[in-house]
C-alpha cells in the first residue's frame, strides 16, 4: 500500500486516493470539486478491502481530466500518457491549455470522482477553478443537445436510451400507455408497425424509474428467442439483469404467481376457446390478469369476427366492466363501433365534397340524438360548403 495512490471502489462507483491504513481501518480520500472532499472509511485493512474486493488499484486511462495544484492555484490538465515508477506508484503526463505538458506522480494529482453530486458554482470559482472559454463553449453546445433531446421525449427516457430508430405512432402510443395511471392496455397495431417496439419502450421505462420491475412476456413458442433478443439488443433491457423473462403460451400454465407487468403476444390463440391445448394457460391468464399492475396484450389480428372471442379478451383487460356485459350486448356495441370506424375512414379531406357531405348525413342519421356529432356535422357542412381547405381538413381531424 503506497499512501496517495488512486483506488476505485467498485461498488460504489467512486474513484479515490488511499489516506491512510492500519490494521482494522483504511481511510479513502475523495475529491468531488474544489469546493468539497470527504473521507470514506472502509472499516477494514487495505490489504483487506483489496482482498474482498471493495477497492481496486486505480489506473488513469487517457484523456482523464486532472487536477494539480501550484502555489495553492489550481492547473486542469488531461491524461496523455503514463509509466511506473520505481515504488510502484504512477506517473502521468498531463498536458494544459496551450499545448504545455508535465509529468506528475499521481500523489500530487486529483481527479473528481464519478457520480460527484451538484456543486455550488460560488464555490469552484473562489478556489480559482475556473476553466477556459474554449470548453466552456463546447460543454454548451453539448448541454443545449442534451435538454434538446430530454425536452422533446417529455420524460420519457426509454425513447432516448434504446438503440431504435422511432416512428411518430409509436411514440404517441407509448406517451398514451405511460400516461394512463390504470395501465391495461390492447396494442393492436398491424403486422410491421412496431408491437414489439412499444411494448419493449414501455417496459424499459417502467425498468428505468424501478429496476427491481418483474416483467414476464408470454408468446408462441417460435417467437420467444426473436422477444429475448429484441428486448436485450434493441430495447436495451439485459442492463437490467433478471427482471424479465420470455416464455411460452404453454409454459403460462405453470406460472404460480403474477409478475408486476404481463405481456402477452399473439393473445388471440389465448382467448380462442376452440384450441384446446391452451386451456390450462388460458385459465392461469385469467386467473393472474387482475394481479398485475400492467397488462398489455398484443395481437394484429383481434377476434372482432368472434365476438365470444372478442369479449373474452376484454374480460381480461377489465374484468369488473365486461364481465356484467351479455353477449348480445357486446355484440351490438361491435357494430356500432364497426360503423364509426367507417365513418371516420369517409372523413378525409381530400375526398371530393359530394362524398364528405354523404359522410355528413350518415353521422347526422346514425347520431340523431348527439349534439356533439350534430355541431360537428354543422361546422364540416360549412366549410365544404365554402370550400375553405383550412376548415375542411380541422373538421375531419
Amino acid at each position: 500500500m503506497i499512501e496517495g495512490t488512486f483506488v476505485f471502489i467498485p461498488d460504489k462507483n467512486l474513484i479515490g486516493k488511499v489516506k491512510s491504513s492500519s490494521s482494522d481501518d483504511c481511510e479513502i480520500d475523495l475529491f468531488f470539486s474544489l469546493g468539497r472532499t470527504q473521507v470514506e472509511k472502509l472499516g477494514c485493512s487495505y490489504q483487506g478491502a483489496v482482498k474482498s474486493g471493495m477497492i481496486e488499484r486505480g489506473v488513469l486511462t487517457k484523456e482523464t481530466r486532472a487536477y494539480v495544484f501550484k502555489d495553492n492555484f489550481p492547473k486542469i490538465g488531461r491524461i496523455v500518457n503514463y509509466i511506473q515508477d520505481q515504488d510502484n506508484s504512477i506517473i502521468y503526463e498531463l498536458r494544459f491549455n496551450g499545448g504545455k505538458s508535465e509529468d506528475y506522480n499521481e500523489r500530487d494529482i486529483f481527479v473528481r470522482s464519478w457520480r460527484s453530486p451538484q456543486e455550488d458554482p460560488v464555490k469552484i470559482l473562489s478556489s480559482h477553478g475556473c476553466e477556459s472559454q474554449y470548453f466552456h463553449d463546447r460543454r454548451k453546445k453539448f448541454l443545449k443537445v442534451i435538454s434538446d433531446i430530454k425536452r422533446a421525449s417529455h420524460g420519457v427516457t426509454s425513447f432516448t436510451s434504446a438503440n431504435i430508430e422511432l416512428a411518430v405512432h409509436q411514440i404517441a402510443c407509448v406517451k398514451r400507455v405511460l400516461s394512463d395511471p390504470i395501465q391495461r392496455y390492447l396494442l393492436a397495431d398491424e403486422v410491421g408497425l412496431g408491437k414489439t417496439i412499444e411494448t419493449g419502450l414501455i417496459l424499459r421505462q417502467h425498468l428505468i424509474d424501478d429496476p427491481n420491475t418483474e416483467t414476464l412476456i408470454v408468446s408462441p413458442e417460435h417467437l420467444c428467442d426473436q422477444w429475448h433478443d429484441e428486448l436485450s439488443n434493441k430495447i436495451g433491457l439485459s442492463q437490467f439483469g433478471d427482471n424479465f423473462e420470455c416464455i411460452s403460451h404453454n409454459d403460462l400454465r405453470n406460472i404460480n404467481r403474477a409478475p408486476d407487468i404481463l405481456v402477452i403476444d399473439e393473445v388471440h390463440h389465448l382467448v380462442d376457446n376452440s384450441i384446446n391445448e391452451l386451456l390450462e394457460s388460458r385459465k392461469k391468464l385469467i386467473k393472474i390478469a387482475s394481479d398485475v399492475r400492467g397488462l398489455f396484450l398484443l395481437t394484429a389480428t383481434p377476434p372482432a369476427s368472434n365476438p365470444d372471442n372478442f369479449l373474452s379478451l376484454f374480460k381480461i383487460l377489465d374484468p369488473d366492466v365486461y364481465n356484467k356485459i351479455h353477449i348480445e350486448e357486446f355484440t351490438r356495441r361491435l357494430e356500432e363501433t364497426k360503423q364509426f370506424g367507417r365513418l371516420l375512414m369517409s372523413l378525409n379531406p381530400l375526398r371530393p365534397s359530394s362524398i364528405l357531405e354523404d359522410t355528413v348525413n350518415e353521422c347526422r342519421k346514425t347520431w340523431p340524438d348527439d349534439s356533439k356529432v350534430k355541431m360537428l356535422c354543422e361546422d364540416l357542412q360549412k366549410a365544404v360548403e365554402n370550400e375553405n381547405k383550412d376548415e375542411i381538413s380541422n373538421g375531419c381531424f
